[in-house]
């Protein structure tokens, strides 16, 4: 959905975020983006500051899935701003509840409404720590130092099974109801909200609660995603990202980059299924980067010495950006460092530059000897200046009451981003941007909203780049020039344009690894180029996956004459149940009383597993073949129930088997 910009400083570590639009996948059957995902730092009405990420998938098919996550992204945030609730854990809880009562208010005011349903995976990160909130089985992972480790839990039926004992994890891995959602956004009134952070894996959900505020170290990623990421691939080939994949494709990437190369890499390979990644990014430490392919070049063919300096070059070359939460008042006349990617050779007035330094007028700001470095300053009527690489500004007049600010642009390349007033923000009265050897030549941004380029390089000439809106050069006191968005003037040294035509981005590329949404949404995004043939499958549909929602306090359970209970019950086992006056949706699976073990050719599967291929292919985790054209030999596993567990109070002893061992 959104990211806001900035980093956040929590215990002096600051946490980028990464974040990339959810996508809709490469099933040609799929036409519904039903995936909704959110990523910001906020600061609540208690006064914490916390950097917050979502990822919400959508249940119920079509429009439905996509309102109800829509619907708990929206509610979630909109509690966790509201609320004065100072425990982290216990705020996050509260928001899950809130945003579930929203959907579930929805779905039974309406009665087509009914079966609409989201997960949710909710990560905070406040002071350093991590917490963390979940429903359903979209997932976050932590990485640390190469290991991966999985800390939510996937809220399935075959999980619930093994977590509670009632059947093996090898049982649960071959039954066809393993998947199955049990927990919700939308679909009880009581949602259980499960506030654990599993950091081994096999906790139980009362000790992963004693894990909340978990402290983190520099270097840690945090990734958000949803199913589609990490699902099993058709025809038992692995997964569309296998966990070890994780590490290795966040390692030494910006979160930014991080996360738009695990969507590629899903997408690459075929996935049937919508996809969200989030990142989160913990800095502060020394992590050596991945090198470009210039770079591997040159490391293959130096020596020990060339290569340590080939490393600490590439290192501050890629240097992060390291950004201050936006303060509420910027006295006028004034401009905060908001922002700095590198700052080896950035100055102001001939001294190391600071982050969160008050900058006067007058004041000279120099960036030299750095191709990747840049700096954000504030102003007081909170537009922005991005100084650019190789890049020299005066800051000749600053904006206040009615003035406009006026920057001199001696060399290089910036970046005016005005306000738009559509917020709350004050909207100011513009920026001038003057070139001191063209005489009285300006480029000129008036309008709310304008996003202009400008550039010289000091022997030629000036261009000025229009992003957004509308942005204008200035001959002499009263001629106007205008160039729209997506257009470029060019003029010379005495204000005469030469030149006009559509604006120039590449010249902008620095702007790509910074972690505010909106300059990276200036430069065009890297598209992948999937090879090989569209999935075949059909994708689950209208639900767009099964929920089986907890018996309701109010009515009476259904039992099921169909099935035996199982022995030494503790469990009330019931049939699958729809909400009064709800329709039930076609199954989309084989009915569950048909044996678990035999798959016939012509009959439908219960999950995007089967195999397009009409050849045997072994399933992913399962020792045995399991031929899409042949029968499978009886194994030796008892009947399964096809009831439906109201699950308890969970127990606190320690299962014995990880659960994420089957995804």
């Amino acid at each position: 959905m959104k990211k806001s910009n900035g980093n956040a400083h929590s215990s002096q570590l600051p946490i980028r975020i990464g974040y990339v639009a959810p996508n809709i996948g490469k099933s040609q059957k799929r036409t519904a983006l039903e995936d909704r995902a959110q990523a910001e730092h906020l600061t609540t009405v208690s006064g914490q500051t916390l950097t917050v990420a979502m990822v919400a998938d959508g249940i119920g098919g079509g429009d439905l899935g996509e309102r109800a996550a829509t619907m708990t992204i929206e509610a979630t945030f909109d509690h966790l701003k509201r609320s004065p609730q100072a425990d982290v854990t216990q705020l996050l809880q509260e928001a899950l509840v809130q945003a579930n009562q929203a959907v579930y208010d929805e779905a039974m005011a309406e009665h087509h409404k009914r079966e609409m349903g989201s997960t949710a995976v909710l990560v905070a990160i406040h002071a350093g720590r991590l917490y963390l909130a979940n429903a359903g089985d979209s997932r976050a992972y932590l990485v640390r130092g190469g290991k991966v480790t999985q800390v939510s839990f996937d809220h399935n039926w075959g999980n619930e099974m093994v977590r509670h004992k009632k059947l093996r994890p090898d049982e649960a891995a071959r039954h066809p109801r393993k998947d199955e959602v049990t927990r919700s956004m939308g679909y009880a009134e009581n949602l259980q909200v499960d506030s654990g952070l599993y950091l081994r894996g096999n906790e139980s959900e009362e000790e992963a609660q004693h894990n909340q505020g978990y402290q983190l170290q520099a270097g840690d990623r945090i990734i958000i995603c949803s199913d589609g990421l990490i699902k099993p691939r058709p025809g038992g080939r692995g997964h569309f990202v296998e966990t070890a994949e994780l590490a290795e494709t966040v390692r030494g990437r910006s979160a930014t980059e991080a996360a738009q190369t695990l969507l590629n890499l899903a997408l690459d390979r075929q996935t049937n299924d919508n996809v969200s990644v989030i990142v989160l990014a913990v800095g502060g430490g020394f992590e050596i980067p991945r090198l470009p392919s210039w770079g591997k070049a040159a490391l293959g063919g130096a020596g020990a010495i060339g290569a340590l300096a080939l490393i600490f070059f590439a290192w501050q070359l890629l240097r992060p950006e390291q950004r201050l939460p936006r303060p509420d008042v910027i006295e006028g006349g004034s401009a905060f460092v908001l922002a700095i990617s590198g700052e080896q050779g950035i100055t102001v007035n001939g001294k190391t530059i600071e982050l969160g330094a008050v900058l006067a007028k007058n004041s000279r700001l120099q960036i030299k000897d750095c191709s990747n470095c840049y700096v954000v300053l504030l102003m007081s009527d909170f537009s922005q200046l991005v100084i650019g690489p190789e890049t020299e500004i005066e800051l000749t007049e600053l904006a206040q009451v009615n003035t406009p600010a006026l920057i001199t642009l001696r060399r290089g390349v910036m970046l005016v981003i005005l306000k738009d007033d559509s917020g709350n923000d004050v909207s100011g009265t513009g920026v001038e941007v003057a070139f001191p050897q063209s005489g009285k030549a300006k480029a000129v941004a008036v309008q709310p909203g304008t996003i202009m380029g400008v550039r010289f390089d000091t022997k030629t000439f000036f261009n000025v780049d229009c992003f957004k809106v509308l942005c204008e050069v200035l001959e002499g006191n009263s001629s106007r020039l205008s160039a729209k968005e997506s257009e470029r003037i060019q003029i010379n040294r005495q204000g005469e344009k030469l030149e006009q035509g559509g604006y120039q981005v590449e010249f902008y590329q620095f702007l790509a690894q910074s972690d505010s949404a909106l300059l990276r949404s200036l430069i065009p995004a890297p598209t992948s180029t999937p090879t090989g043939v569209l999935p075949t499958e059909t994708p689950t549909q209208t639900p767009s996956r099964t929920f089986l929602p907890p018996t309701r306090t109010n009515t009476p359970a259904p039992t099921s004459t169909d099935e035996p209970p199982l022995a030494t019950e503790t469990l009330t086992l019931v049939p699958i149940i729809v909400r009064p006056g709800a329709t039930q949706a076609p199954p989309t699976s084989t009915p569950i009383a048909q044996p678990t073990n035999v798959q016939p050719t012509n009959a439908p599967e219960p999950t995007d597993e089967q195999p397009p291929e009409a050849t045997p292919v072994p399933p992913s985790n399962t020792p045995e073949p399991s031929p899409t054209n042949t029968p499978v030999p009886q194994p030796t596993v008892p009947e399964f129930p096809t009831d439906i567990p109201t699950l308890p109070p969970l127990p606190t002893e320690v299962p014995t088997v990880p659960p994420t061992s089957y995804p």
